[in-house]
């Protein structure tokens, strides 16, 4: 470091979410300007997915003998596991091993309750950027 000419620091815009008694965390990076609109997606994406799988606990209830229940029961955990596949794609890998204690194929109730707590996490970084975003960078700044 000896021979750098200058030294810069940047806000990288990653902000740790502390997601277990642990201490482990996620890192949303609210820097990236498709972070928000690739949240939104994910959260339409999941909604989906969501109705999909309690269409199939409807016909798992219905269901008149073990072959049916298997069929809809691992129908169902497809579901699930690409659920825990998007979660760990977006939020990073391991994502629902930290915040679900191991489980990788969460269900409708270990996601419906991240979801809700993550999402206005997720609202408050994406509002807090864009407020030192304006504040920075209006037209009633003065200095470079």
């Amino acid at each position: 470091m000896a021979d750098a000419f200058g030294r810069i620091k940047i806000d990288s815009g990653i902000k740790k979410i502390v997601v277990n008694d642990d201490g482990d965390y996620i890192a949303l990076n609210v820097a990236d300007t498709a972070f928000y609109s690739r949240f939104a997606a994910m959260v339409d994406w999941m909604e989906i997915e969501m109705a999909h799988a309690k269409e199939i606990g409807d016909k798992l209830e219905s269901a008149k003998d073990i072959h049916e229940k298997t069929a809809a029961i691992l129908e169902m955990t497809k579901i699930y596991e690409e659920c825990g596949r998007q979660v760990d794609a977006f939020f990073g890998p391991d994502t629902c091993a930290k915040v679900f204690g191991g489980v990788t194929a969460p269900d409708a109730l270990l996601l419906g309750e991240f979801f809700e707590q993550i999402t206005p996490i997720v609202e408050e970084a994406v509002r807090e950027r864009g407020e030192a975003i304006n504040s920075k960078y209006n037209r009633n700044r003065k200095g470079a």
